[in-house]
């Protein structure tokens, strides 16, 4: 690793165009397996890219603070001393570091800026950014039930997609998370069918009944353009119902589905 490291370093600081007219993912690559001196030194390098640097910075400030050095001393490193959202954002993600002092204390810290509670209230928009930087932690450090109250002062949507947030990093709480989701997101407009996609990779904790409600959905979008399903671009395709397919009809049901593609694609040129 300190040769690999040595070449990148030396790479980086010969200053030439080409050096800098690359970005820094040498050094994101790197950040997790770094030695402390290492780490330091790749710090100063990634603050020179301005910010083409700013995911290197945050992996390398992560990487010091599991090194050991005082996570709040690091955290004007990062390109915008105001960005409080991405401050608490990294500091919730040491709550999984051995070496993070009083994590107790830090989550509720975390969860006090969250405004769970009154001493810090922020407004729903105000909460709906920050739920996304300190909410994975958070609900893998056991703050899953302070996080869901936050999640009901979102409207709709906002709400709908934080569940399956919670969800996906609460294995214990997951079916209960996604069946509340799912019932969110059933009522959703039709415009919003897409959505439901989120809640795909979570169809082992779906009630057979709602679950397919929601394949119904979205095979409706994605019958609104048949060429554009067969395909696995942003919206809904084939490709991405595949999952909730297999925990509706198992492998039988996804075999006969993929016979009846392949005679839909036979009408096509």
């Amino acid at each position: 690793m300190r040769a690999a490291f040595d070449v990148v370093s030396a790479y980086l600081e010969s200053g030439g165009d080409d050096a800098f007219g690359g970005k820094p993912h040498h050094l994101l690559g790197l950040a997790p397996r770094l030695a402390l001196d290492q780490a330091r030194r790749a710090l100063r390098l990634a603050a020179a890219f301005g910010d083409l640097g700013r995911d290197a910075l945050r992996a390398l400030v992560l990487r010091l603070i599991e090194l050991g050095e005082p996570a709040r001393a690091l955290l004007p490193a990062l390109r915008d001393e105001r960005d409080e959202e991405e401050h608490l954002g990294v500091l919730a993600r040491t709550l999984a570091f051995p070496s993070t002092p009083d994590p107790g204390r830090l989550r509720a810290e975390l969860l006090d800026a969250l405004g769970a509670s009154t001493s810090a209230p922020r407004t729903p928009g105000g909460r709906f950014g920050l739920f996304f930087q300190v909410a994975p932690p958070l609900a893998a450090a056991g703050a899953t039930g302070e996080l869901v109250a936050v999640a009901e002062t979102f409207d709709q949507r906002a709400r709908f997609v934080a569940l399956l947030l919670l969800a996906r990093h609460d294995a214990v709480r997951a079916p209960e998370l996604a069946r509340h989701a799912l019932s969110l997101g059933l009522a959703l407009p039709s415009e919003d069918a897409p959505r439901l996609l989120h809640l795909v990779p979570l169809a082992p904790h779906l009630p057979r009944a709602g679950a397919a409600q929601a394949l119904a959905r979205l095979l409706d979008d994605a019958a609104s353009d048949l060429r554009s399903a067969a395909l696995a671009g942003d919206g809904v395709s084939l490709e991405k119902l595949v999952p909730l397919l297999a925990s509706l009809a198992g492998d039988q049901g996804l075999m006969e589905a993929a016979r009846e593609v392949q005679r839909v694609a036979a009408w096509f040129p």
